[in-house]
């Protein structure tokens, strides 16, 4: 990237380019660290595709729940007042700046400290996120997409048409069904839709939970995001099978949320549909970047028998969904 585009979206966000510091950002992006008022922040540059709608929405979003107290990414505005700005160089640039929520990330926490204390503040955290999301009045009524409507862990999108037809037949089957769900105002909302351990970020100390890139977000049901924790942390903790695990991690989280939002029980027992969906839109996502052999990365763990257990209907993890949900609801009133 010519260090005059550099120059200009750093100085249009009131920064000195000297004082900016890489960050790992992406294929597209770039992305610098700078400190002002003796707190971190966060420039990032990318190529302008299309709108800035759904960009500044986002950042709005993200606005109201930092003012509502929320441990997430804080936009700033630039010298002309506006969350993003738009660069020509060699092509259009939408850069824009927001506060560095602290903290490591989660799934670089030791095994022994995915306690029951640590999943309570996630599930408080996204639970406090949801409640906020239901009061939160958009500018852009359609500027944040439906979650099937853009690329996440839910929607493979493009990847979809290149798979082999049993799996893809799978996955078409689950995407109707959940489809068919109702959308009552309660349960369907804002969501993160990417609320893996990567991007909850704790300090150590305190187990201070914050929340970050929310580069997917989207209109879905809430339980989506405790599914992704959960979906996420058995392949982390390479425990997919461990009963008691998932049920430990699944109480916590559910304990920790409903102390700050509702959740019918009804969406507790469709959890294993939501789950086998992100499943199977996975592997389709990247079974072609899976090198054979490899069983301690991520995707190593987690593409070990993935695509027998997607063709055999072996559920995601088996545990006893009403029992959790009546467990957890015990829990919280006590």
């Amino acid at each position: 990237m010519e260090s005059q585009l550099i120059e200009k979206a750093s100085s249009v966000f009131g920064v000195s380019s000297s004082d900016l510091r890489i960050l790992k950002g992406g294929t597209y992006n770039k992305v610098f660290e700078y400190t002002r008022e003796s707190r971190p922040h966060v420039l990032r540059i990318a190529p302008q595709e299309g709108s800035t709608t759904t960009l500044e929405e986002m950042l709005r979003y993200l606005r109201y729940l930092s003012e509502n107290g929320l441990s997430v990414p804080s936009p700033v505005q630039s010298r002309n007042g506006s969350y993003v700005e738009i660069i020509d160089d060699d092509r259009p640039y939408a850069v824009h700046s927001f506060t560095k929520v602290q903290g490591i990330p989660a799934e670089d926490i030791e095994l022994h400290k995915l306690s029951k204390e640590l999943f309570r503040g996630i599930g408080a955290l996204v639970g406090r996120m949801h409640s906020f999301s239901k009061l939160y009045v958009s500018g852009h009524s359609t500027a944040i997409p439906q979650w099937n409507e853009t690329s996440n862990v839910f929607s493979p999108q493009a990847k979809l048409k290149t798979t082999e037809p049993s799996i893809k037949e799978k996955y078409d089957s689950l995407l109707q069904s959940v489809l068919a769900f109702q959308k009552p105002t309660g349960s369907f909302g804002i969501i993160h839709s990417d609320t893996h351990l990567a991007n909850i970020l704790v300090e150590s100390e305190d187990m201070k939970v914050g929340l970050i890139d929310f580069d997917d977000l989207s209109y879905g049901w809430y339980v989506m995001d405790i599914v992704v924790t959960l979906f996420d942390a058995l392949v982390v903790a390479n425990r997919v099978d461990d009963i008691e695990f998932g049920e430990t991690l699944l109480n916590s989280h559910l304990v920790g949320y409903l102390a700050q939002n509702d959740l019918d029980p009804f969406w507790i027992e469709q959890m294993p549909i939501f789950l086998k969906l992100i499943e199977t839109s996975i592997y389709i996502k990247h079974r072609t970047d899976w090198k054979l052999g490899d069983t301690s990365s991520w995707l190593g763990k987690f593409m070990r028998n993935r695509r027998q257990r997607i063709l055999n209907d072996v559920p995601y993890i088996a545990l006893d969904w009403r029992r959790l949900a009546t467990d957890a609801a015990r829990e919280h009133r006590a």
